[in-house]
């Protein structure tokens, strides 16, 4: 399946997701904030990431900014509860799709399959 860098900062968010794409049969790693996921992106490739919005340190909006420059093959969804994440500007920061929470493990695993089969 995909390889896949889960980046939040509520660890019950990260596990659960963490859980549930492992039994789906992917590689799951899990970052905390964005300057956790930079590192790791420095070492590790993924498929596809998932990226909260709003971290500390450095939030999901400059991770994904870095990512496009540094990391343009990852498929990036995001995840917010914010309704104004459609509103973001999804070209100029490499979103691949968006996914609005409170979401379901179920479309999660939708989503996720979408990004990770679409060639870029």
């Amino acid at each position: 399946m995909a390889k896949i860098l889960v980046v939040d900062d509520e660890k019950a968010i990260r596990d659960s997701l963490k859980r549930y794409l492992e039994t789906e049969g992917n590689e799951v790693v899990l970052a905390s904030d964005g300057l956790e996921a930079l590192a790791i992106l420095n070492d590790t490739a993924f498929d596809v990431a998932l990226v909260d919005i709003v971290m500390p340190t450095v939030d999901g909006m400059l991770l994904m900014r870095r990512m496009k420059q540094d990391h343009s093959d990852v498929r990036i969804v995001v995840m917010s509860a914010y309704e104004d994440v459609l509103d973001l500007p999804m070209r100029e920061l490499g979103i691949f799709l968006t996914i609005k929470k409170p979401f379901t493990l179920q479309g999660v695993k939708e989503v996720v399959e979408a990004a990770a089969n679409t060639s870029m």
